[in-house]
């Protein structure tokens, strides 16, 4: 009577194993989702509806992370320049006196430092100007705008070449880097990390996939809209939705900033354009 029971036991444990597979393969099937009919309205998962407000908050989160980085990166010039002068004011004095300056410089040092006499000569006055950081970003690294701007330039094929471009930055590559980084990448992640830092993550990569170290934070910031925005709705056609829009409205704007002939505005232009 035993032999049959355990069969039986056997038969439960292959169906409960069966049924758990089923249901792995099922959870992960719904990450991968492109349905443009699976209620696009919704407020609550709807496609069409999360794309729109993705794309709205894009602008708030690249324009915060473009200004903690700025904002860093004008701290760190600030100190080197500070530092730089530091440096060349004791070399300044340091210099004076083996020239033999030993008692003037003194007396003007004693001057100087009682606020009532001028800067002993050798003694560099003013901090040494230091670029901008963003210039000093644009001059030193690439974005992801470089490769485009030649092609923008003037000819009696602009409108062919813009066209194409635009179905290229706004069509095609979206499509591809959402299923890569948010379909496959992303879903897969969310195996082994919590759905938060599985879209981290799937960002980082994204971002550092585009070798334009210039954008690098604005693309991570990217991609985590991306990447929550389809967490919630688990449709690709949301992220789709907003990479495309965010990169057509992109490059619209940049093609009439070089047609005006204002391209010295976009950065990392001068070194692209050759200007």
């Amino acid at each position: 009577g035993k032999a049959p029971a355990a069969r039986g036991g056997g038969g439960g444990g292959g169906a409960n194993a069966n049924a758990n597979a089923n249901a792995t393969r099922a959870t992960t099937s719904k990450w991968f989702n492109v349905d443009p009919f699976d209620d696009p309205f919704s407020i609550e998962k709807g496609w069409l509806t999360w794309g729109c407000v993705g794309y709205v908050v894009t602008f708030f989160a690249i324009g915060a992370t473009a200004f903690v980085v700025d904002g860093g990166t004008a701290a760190l010039h600030a100190a080197e320049a500070a530092r730089t002068a530091s440096d060349a004011t004791r070399a300044g004095v340091s210099d004076a006196f083996s020239a033999g300056y030993g008692d003037g410089v003194a007396s003007q040092l004693g001057e100087f430092g009682g606020g009532g006499g001028a800067v002993p000569s050798g003694v560099p006055s003013g901090v040494p100007s230091m670029p901008s950081p963003a210039a000093a970003e644009s001059e030193t690294s690439r974005g992801t705008i470089d490769a485009v701007l030649p092609i923008l330039g003037g000819g009696d094929d602009l409108p062919i070449r813009f066209l194409s471009i635009l179905a290229v930055t706004s069509v095609f590559a979206p499509a591809l880097e959402e299923v890569v980084f948010r379909g496959f990448l992303l879903a897969s992640l969310t195996k082994w990390l919590p759905t938060p830092g599985a879209v981290l993550f799937s960002s980082v990569i994204f971002a550092g996939a585009h070798f334009a170290p210039r954008d690098f934070s604005q693309l991570v910031a990217l991609g985590m809209v991306c990447g929550f925005s389809y967490a919630r709705t688990r449709n690709l056609l949301t992220p789709m939705m907003i990479h495309s829009l965010w990169n057509s409205g992109v490059l619209v704007i940049v093609a009439a900033l070089v047609s005006m002939g204002n391209a010295d505005l976009i950065p990392g232009a001068g070194n692209t354009l050759g200007q």
